[in-house]
């Protein structure tokens, strides 16, 4: 028996998912959608298609801004000495602030790496030695 999904499962799954993050699957398993179910309603409806776009976006600009804010503003952490709290102290995410940057100022973040290459290698003439036995034998002399 095939599960119609109409307006009102759209609205449950969209609510689901904005309680539960964003994330498709589980907002389908705790409704009981399978999620074949799910995805063939956002093939065939583009509205719904674009509202859990949308959804999902909204999320991620949440996030985005959290933590742009903790790694900007910090989070006030407890100092304990002996078991006790004897103060607070201000921790700031490099770890979330590293990305951060990397996505708004990619040129200025992006890794670094470079590849030099010298001499020249004749890829057809290995593929036929390779393909003849030849290779073998002369690679068995050179291998340490």
């Amino acid at each position: 028996m095939r599960t119609k999904f109409v307006g009102k499962h759209k609205r449950w799954f969209l609510k689901a998912l904005r309680q539960l993050g964003g994330q498709k699957v589980k907002a389908a398993r705790v409704l009981g959608f399978p999620m074949d179910l799910i995805n063939r309603a956002m093939d065939r409806g583009p509205h719904f298609c674009c509202d859990v776009e949308s959804v999902i976006e909204e999320i991620g600009e949440e996030l985005l801004t959290e933590g742009i804010r903790r790694a900007k503003d910090g989070v006030e952490r407890d100092v304990y000495h002996q078991g006790e709290i004897v103060g607070t102290e201000t921790y700031y995410s490099d770890s979330l602030l590293i990305p951060l940057l990397k996505g708004v100022l990619p040129e200025r973040f992006k890794e670094k790496s470079e590849l030099k290459i010298t001499g020249t290698v004749s890829f057809a003439e290995r593929l036929k030695e390779a393909i003849n036995g030849k290779a073998g034998a002369e690679d068995a002399d050179s291998e340490v």
